[in-house]
């Protein structure tokens, strides 16, 4: 618990994420998968049918709202935890950004679609009527959500350091950001899901490590006029020749927009309470995608969340009191599921364990 928050800096709601690292350069390696879930680009990845398998069970989100009679749309990523249950950042459903958003920003509608190209006008038509859906070719599905009673329980905002001073630190702006979903058709499952790990942060008894880790999910497309509005941290002070050439590295990098993507990082990966600070590459979109670790096929340690130049990129980690407790409540709620991946849990099933029963939450 933070007792003194004279020294706590609230984020900016409209941070966006942290893609330049190195001095102004894209630091990783971005991967893009093909209509057949194939990672095709060279240099090769090793074991790189562990990262199409896992691609199976993310998918794009689509969220629609209805301001004066006429739909808006904002758009992230999420993933499945099991084949009828879904999870993504919270702060996608909000269109304004506001981590305390007006009525008017209450979202109407929530889809997801998992297939690789999810380009808005090329898959996916997104209706301006209110009065009418989205629609795209097979593999898009509505949402609804399974409602926020964990909020009432976790009152505890996420708190990361600034990266030129640990002594201060900076509040995260959604609180408990992350939402639950099941696909509103009962007679749908979804045949792909990954499952949490431990860090290895952990097992290795340290809370940083230089390891291999990487995001997936659906970076936005963007253009220069909107990358200047929208990134304004990473242009600030930058002369107008430097912000072209800065754009330039983000096409070249990317390549295409709006796929599926890994955004992978070699650099260092630490764990401060519960929050994980990741080195990877990342645009808008990509908010509610899975950060994971390389050579693990259908894991995942965390959930991206997005970040600033103040504290680098985030993601709650799989072993945060408030994840622990929607696992368990929403996903081992179903015994047949735990029985039949218990192998494969069962660490980190101990953990939850051990951990709720510490926060005094069961």
């Amino acid at each position: 618990m933070i007792e003194n928050n004279n020294d706590i800096k609230v984020l900016d709601p409209k941070c966006a994420e942290r893609l330049f690292f190195d001095n102004g350069k894209i630091a990783g390696d971005i991967r893009t998968f093909n209509s057949e879930s194939k990672i095709l680009s060279k240099p090769l990845l090793t074991n790189k049918e562990f990262y199409e398998n896992t691609s199976e069970a993310v998918g794009r989100i689509f969220v629609r709202f209805i301001i004066n009679n006429e739909a808006k749309w904002s758009r992230g990523t999420g993933f499945c935890v099991k084949r009828d249950t879904i999870i993504t950042a919270r702060h996608v459903l909000l269109l304004s950004l506001d981590p305390n958003p007006p009525d008017i920003n209450r979202y109407d509608k929530i889809y997801i679609y998992f297939g690789c190209n999810a380009s808005v006008d090329q898959e996916i038509t997104l209706s301006n009527c209110a009065d009418s859906i989205a629609t795209a070719k097979p593999g898009f599905y509505e949402l609804e959500s399974l409602g926020r009673e964990f909020d009432s329980i976790f009152k505890e905002k996420l708190f990361v350091k600034k990266i030129d001073n640990h002594s201060q630190l900076c509040s995260w702006p959604t609180e408990n950001d992350i939402e639950v979903f099941k696909f509103k058709d009962k007679t749908y499952f979804h045949d792909h899901f990954i499952l949490p790990m431990i860090p290895s942060i952990i097992n290795n008894n340290s809370n940083q490590t230089i390891n291999t880790h990487y995001v997936m999910g659906y970076p936005d497309a963007i253009e220069l006029s909107d990358y200047t509005s929208e990134y304004p941290e990473e242009i600030n002070g930058k002369e107008p020749m430097d912000i072209i050439i800065q754009y330039a590295q983000i096409l070249n990098q990317f390549k295409i927009f709006e796929h599926k993507t890994m955004c992978i990082s070699n650099k260092l990966l630490c764990l401060e309470r519960n929050v994980l600070l990741h080195h990877c590459p990342t645009l808008r979109g990509t908010s509610g995608g899975i950060l994971a670790e390389f050579d693990q096929k259908k894991k995942f340690i965390g959930i991206h969340l997005g970040g600033s130049q103040e504290i680098g990129n985030i993601a709650i980690s799989v072993t945060h009191p408030l994840f622990c407790h929607i696992y368990q409540e929403y996903v081992l709620v179903d015994k047949d599921f735990e029985n039949i991946n218990r192998d494969s849990l069962k660490p980190y099933i101990d953990y939850i364990k051990k951990t709720l029963s510490q926060y005094n939450v069961k």
